[in-house]
């Protein structure tokens, strides 16, 4: 199974990073294709975390430390503590598909022969779409025993073999055709998920941190300078950074039966950075 290695950010100010988003929905909604179970998992966050809340708002901690500089100015006869806020508007424009087939038998070796012929099948559909098996990533497979647990004690009553891959494409589009073509294929579950690039995310992360830094020390001159103070070194950079989003927590509903095929709405978000500033202050002469 192929991975990608996804690099942390480093940033040496208070950041504070929220998302909001409009989640795309699928139109249809009724009906039944083939058995197909389609879940839609709203946004998933192109970095790692630390869950440190729940609720209704998601909070992963991405980033917790501090520096701090020591002035040996004598002159210095105070600080100023300020804060600036930016926010960039982005498009998740990336739709990750994970397509699982299941299949159950007595026999083992039955299961998952018959698992890999029901797997190929769905891939080959793919492949007509234009998507190569390098773009597809197998993330789970397993043969786990099934038992009747009526029995005392329980009894062996078959196999469960089961195999997800999954995709990820830009054009919504193609995304809504693999969701059909996987169900007409005869997948047992799709998942449908929206993302953003991490170096796309990456940019904007950044952007929006900067103009923040940048609106800091504006007002911590304008402070300043109102009282006839004049700005010294920076004292103090905090570093704290976290993603904040609004998760759906399974919409499930089965696959649609209609001709009309699936469609995606579009997907916005929003990036806002805060950065604090501890500053010394000297008065003016």
């Amino acid at each position: 199974m192929n991975r990608k290695i996804v690099s942390g950010i480093t940033l040496l100010v208070v950041l504070a990073v929220s998302l909001m988003f409009i989640y795309p929905m699928l139109i249809e909604r009724e009906g039944k294709h083939g058995g197909t179970l389609i879940v839609f998992e709203g946004f998933v966050p192109p970095v790692k975390g630390t869950p440190v809340s729940g609720g209704d708002q998601q909070v992963l901690t991405l980033l917790l430390s501090s520096t701090t500089q020591q002035v040996a100015d004598t002159s210095t006869t105070g600080y100023i503590s300020v804060s600036g806020s930016s926010q960039v508007k982005l498009t998740a424009d990336l739709v990750k598909i994970s397509i699982t087939a299941i299949v159950e038998n007595t026999n083992a070796s039955k299961a998952v022969s018959r698992l890999a012929e029901k797997m190929n099948n769905i891939v080959s559909k793919l492949e007509a779409l234009g998507i190569t098996k390098d773009d597809i990533y197998t993330v789970y497979y397993s043969v786990t025993p099934l038992y009747d647990y009526k029995s005392s004690p329980p009894k062996l009553t078959g196999y469960r073999a089961e195999h997800t891959i999954s995709l990820t494409v830009k054009d919504k589009v193609l995304a809504a055709k693999i969701v059909d073509v996987a169900s007409e294929a005869g997948a047992d579950k799709v998942n449908i998920a929206f993302t953003i690039s991490k170096e796309d995310f990456e940019a904007i992360y950044m952007s929006a941190l900067a103009e923040a830094a940048k609106n800091a020390y504006k007002k911590a001159e304008v402070i300043s300078s109102s009282l006839n103070y004049t700005l010294g070194n920076i004292i103090e950079i905090s570093e704290v950074s976290y993603l904040q989003y609004t998760p759906l927590r399974g919409i499930y509903f089965a696959a649609a039966q209609e001709k009309t095929g699936t469609e995606f709405y579009q997907t916005e978000a929003t990036v806002s950075a805060q950065v604090t500033l501890k500053i010394a202050i000297t008065p003016k002469d």
